[in-house]
């Protein structure tokens, strides 16, 4: 759920990679965890290396071992599935989005480095959508709808503060004042 959270950044580029990092680093926990329960669970590695582009296949085999077979390949498919999300597609709210994010704002500052994060998020999108559209997967087409949506904010929310920034000049120094 660390999509759904909203922070300020901390302003240390290595503590907000850390952060980022920190959800594909639960992913990859899990794959091997996942893995070898469910290798344990069905006695077969079929389940556990599946085809991504062919999942009800897999669900229904894995419905065919039993409710904990079943639950226990949800379980890996989705997080594989999230891992793999994550790392490929550069857009927020996804850790790939976030990385990115983290990588620009320690070269060029957070302003400028979330829109470009904004900008990279919304080209991703829309190759999302091709792709999805292109193989027919409509889970697909709903992330780069979402991914999109939140690229585009990202960005619309950058520029915003950027021209309120220059906008904006501080209060005179009382000290200046004349007495």
């Amino acid at each position: 759920l660390g999509g759904l959270s909203h922070g300020e950044p901390t302003g240390r580029t290595a503590a907000d990679l850390g952060v980022a990092l920190g959800g594909v680093a639960v992913n990859l926990a899990l794959v091997p965890v996942l893995g070898l329960l469910l290798r344990r669970v069905t006695g077969s590695w079929d389940l556990v290396f599946f085809d991504p582009l062919n999942v009800g296949d897999a669900s229904i085999t894995a419905s065919a071992d039993g409710l904990l077979a079943w639950a226990l390949w949800s379980l890996h498919a989705n997080n594989l599935l999230l891992l793999a999300a994550n790392l490929l597609l550069p857009m927020p709210p996804l850790d790939g989005g976030r990385l990115v994010e983290c990588v620009l704002s320690g070269r060029f500052g957070e302003l400028a480095a979330a829109r470009w994060t904004g900008t990279i998020g919304l080209a991703a999108a829309a190759l999302t959508a091709f792709a999805g559209l292109m193989i027919d997967e409509a889970a697909l087409v709903g992330v780069a709808v979402v991914g999109g949506f939140m690229s585009w904010q990202v960005r619309d929310r950058a520029s915003f503060l950027a021209s309120i920034d220059e906008q904006w000049t501080p209060p005179p120094d009382p000290a200046d004042m004349p007495v």
